[in-house]
């Protein structure tokens, strides 16, 4: 979870050297069903691979 105002604090900052959104900005936090609809269809599609690795 962000701190309260970094949010704000980093769209600033890529405003500042011109940086201009073509759009409404999208925070990843706010389309948890989006990534999981997409899961979802690789999973039906049969394109999800088991990956075997370990955290280190």
């Amino acid at each position: 979870m962000l701190q309260p105002g970094a949010a704000d604090d980093i769209l600033r900052t890529l405003e500042a050297p011109g940086l201009e959104w073509d759009g409404e900005v999208i925070r990843q936090s706010d389309r948890q069903a989006h990534y999981e609809d997409a899961l979802a269809a690789g999973r039906y599609r049969g394109v999800i691979r088991p990956m075997h690795c370990s955290q280190r």
